[in-house]
């Protein structure tokens, strides 16, 4: 275990790729250990290099657990919302956070967070977008009332996708622009 927090804390890319990818196949949720791992984590959620908190997002989803979900929460969210952070993280951080409120439903209650996640759905990136309306169709299934309001938003998108085709290259795939977020879009706005 000691070989394995000392990986998890190397400031060596390389070596935190090893303590996590060891930690995400030989433990469970519900180890006794679990306790140094969460530290760990936060601590890496805090680090100010994208590919180390992407490391550590990864291995939350992976691992679950209430435990850890309601320890390291609030990092998430914070990354989600942060306009500093680099967008992969912050895509990284939405599907984090969908799986951590599928283990405990009480991290994000609709009242507080419904506003705040539906102006996530005007970030430029559409990456972002993207996972942003993963969570918020996620979190609609069990109050579908509180994201209503992001059906307009979804229905802005689509129009600035499939009418407008107004995506820059790198968003189009054989001619399409986002042809996932298209999708995802028009299911968001059917099912919200």
């Amino acid at each position: 275990m000691d070989q394995l927090l000392s990986l998890l804390s190397s400031p060596l890319y390389a070596d935190k790729l090893v303590g996590y990818m060891t930690v995400s196949v030989l433990m469970r949720n519900t180890d006794p250990q679990m306790t140094l791992v969460v530290q760990a984590v936060k601590n890496d959620l805090q680090s100010t290099q994208d590919s180390v908190q992407c490391l550590a997002l990864a291995a939350i989803a992976n691992l679950g657990g209430k435990e850890l979900a309601e320890a390291v929460a609030t990092d998430v969210q914070r990354i989600l919302f942060s306009r500093a952070i680099f967008p992969v993280v912050r895509k990284k951080a939405a599907l984090c956070l969908l799986r951590l409120v599928r283990i405990s439903r009480d991290l994000m209650p609709a009242e507080e967070w419904s506003r705040k996640l539906i102006t996530l759905l005007e970030d430029k990136h559409l990456g972002v977008v993207l996972s942003v309306t993963t969570l918020i169709m996620g979190l609609a299934e069990r109050d579908p009332a509180a994201y209503e309001a992001a059906t307009g938003h979804l229905l802005v998108w689509l129009t600035r996708l499939a009418v407008n085709k107004h995506v820059t290259e790198d968003y189009l795939y054989h001619g399409t622009p986002c042809p996932w977020l298209q999708v995802r879009v028009a299911a968001g706005c059917s099912g919200v």
